[in-house]
């Protein structure tokens, strides 16, 4: 999941529902890849707690790029 082209991962990130999903799109090479997936597990836009969502959104405050923290 992490080579698979920009374009298509950002696509993606809007459309998939399968949670194991959206957690490997959180770790892809592109940030900007990494930001679409992070705004998709924000607990605001799911409307839910998942404790996963909930830990891989703490991680991701140190992520190296400053469009993802």
């Amino acid at each position: 999941m992490n080579n698979i082209p920009s374009k298509e991962a950002i696509r993606l990130c809007r459309e998939t529902e399968d949670i194991k999903t959206i957690l490997e799109l959180t770790n892809h090479v592109d940030p900007i890849v990494r930001q679409r997936a992070l705004k998709e597990i924000c607990p605001c836009r799911v409307k839910d707690d998942i404790d996963v969502f909930w830990e891989r959104v703490v991680e991701m405050t140190d992520d190296p790029a400053d469009n993802v923290r």
